[in-house]
């Protein structure tokens, strides 16, 4: 082979792998490119899920608090969606319809965990389903890549329940000589307003009555008979 022959050749095969290469580079351009896209959308996924869950968990405990306060359904729920409204999801309110709330009542099993039962009364729990989906006010997520990699929207979805522990109440009263006449008859008076007040909500509390003079007694244990207090203020002497 002459030595023109020879260094045709040569640039013919150079001539080829570098062709081979730059095709070996677009494709690897190519899986870098869907890489990144498929991180990206990954870290936006995780990131609405944590504002999902974080903004749903202040729902339901915003509701739980005022119902705990007021007893009232409505004023929950409008407090409730006023605070998840006040947390974003992937930039946007999180918009919580009065469907995604449900009331009833928990109570704590043996191992410490409550066990939360819907539309059992009386109430002390809210429950609150955090939704961006396609069937929710919100709406779902939309992917920064969702055209590459052919899925368009994500839709994450949170559940938190809140519970309000119901109050023990514990009275103590001043049983001394200063109390005589009309002091301890306006005690008596005030502690059957108590009573009866909380004989008219739907929590099941539980209340003690204690009394001192010159030594202190506990008079009567704590019960969920509320009658049994004003009995024992009147037994006091």
């Amino acid at each position: 082979m002459s030595a023109s022959n020879r260094i045709q050749s040569h640039h013919r095969r150079a001539r080829h792998r570098r062709g081979a290469m730059l095709v070996l580079i677009a494709i690897m351009m190519l899986g870098f490119m869907v890489a990144v896209a498929f991180s990206v959308d990954v870290a936006l996924m995780h990131l609405s899920r944590t504002e999902l869950r974080t903004a749903t968990d202040a729902a339901s405990k915003a509701a739980a608090t005022t119902l705990a306060d007021s007893l009232n359904v409505d004023q929950a729920i409008t407090r409730g969606q006023q605070i998840a409204a006040a947390n974003t999801v992937n930039g946007e309110a999180l918009l919580l319809a009065r469907d995604d709330f449900q009331f009833g009542r928990s109570q704590e099993l043996s191992s410490g965990r409550f066990e939360f039962a819907p539309n059992s009364i009386p109430r002390n729990s809210v429950r609150v389903d955090g939704r961006r989906t396609f069937g929710s006010l919100s709406g779902p997520v939309p992917l920064v890549f969702g055209n590459i990699l052919g899925v368009e929207y994500f839709e994450p979805q949170s559940h938190a329940t809140a519970t309000y522990i119901e109050r023990d109440v514990a009275l103590v009263v001043d049983r001394s000589g200063s109390m005589t006449g009309t002091k301890f008859t306006d005690l008596t008076a005030a502690i059957d307003i108590f009573v009866n007040t909380l004989a008219e909500t739907p929590v099941d509390e539980e209340v003690g009555l204690a009394s001192y003079s010159e030594y202190a007694t506990a008079d009567v244990n704590l019960t969920s008979d509320l009658s049994r207090i004003s009995s024992g203020v009147r037994a006091l002497r």
